[in-house]
């Protein structure tokens, strides 16, 4: 994957769409969602240019945090951005916010992405044990919990708390 990426970055059309092909089935689930009949078009938009955000930013260097588990975040919160900014009981300020987030040609953005990506990096290198980080890693590649249980060894029910496990201390973390 890293050489896909770092192909990708050097502006490989070819590998960007090979990535493209790989994660048409987690931006799918998501857009079903996020989406609705009228703005489906629209989220697979923003969701193919926060994969391409993710691409660009992802840190290869690093080996705790999957690049599934990178670009799912970053697409997850692009599109949450865009929901909200087409909610029209937000106010002025909260739609300039979102939008300065959302918006992949602001130079912040990948400064703002890096924080994040580094902030929930330390939050999982504290909160989460080795297990946990390893059934995480295969559930956000959507494993089944079978497959997730073969392949580290232990039992479904194992696999299921520890799922549990990671839910709860991230949400309690973030």
């Amino acid at each position: 994957m890293d050489r896909l990426l770092e192909n990708a970055r050097s502006g490989s059309q070819s590998a960007f769409s090979r990535i493209v092909q790989i994660y048409r089935p987690l931006i799918d689930s998501m857009l079903d969602r996020y989406s609705s009949s009228t703005d489906r078009d629209d989220l697979r938009q923003e969701a193919m240019i926060a994969l391409y955000s993710a691409v660009r930013t992802y840190d290869t260097a690093q080996h705790q945090v999957t690049f599934g588990l990178y670009a799912k975040i970053c697409i997850r919160n692009r599109l949450i951005s865009y929901r909200r900014r087409n909610r029209p009981e937000l106010s002025e300020e909260d739609y300039r916010y979102d939008a300065l987030r959302a918006d992949g040609a602001d130079p912040a953005d990948s400064v703002i992405e890096q924080e994040a990506y580094r902030s929930l990096m330390q939050v999982m290198d504290e909160s989460l044990s080795d297990l946990e980080k390893r059934v995480l890693a295969l559930y956000l590649q959507n494993q089944s919990y079978a497959a997730i249980a073969q392949a580290l060894r232990v039992s479904e029910k194992t696999v299921d708390n520890a799922i549990y496990r990671v839910k709860a201390k991230l949400r309690k973390r973030i």
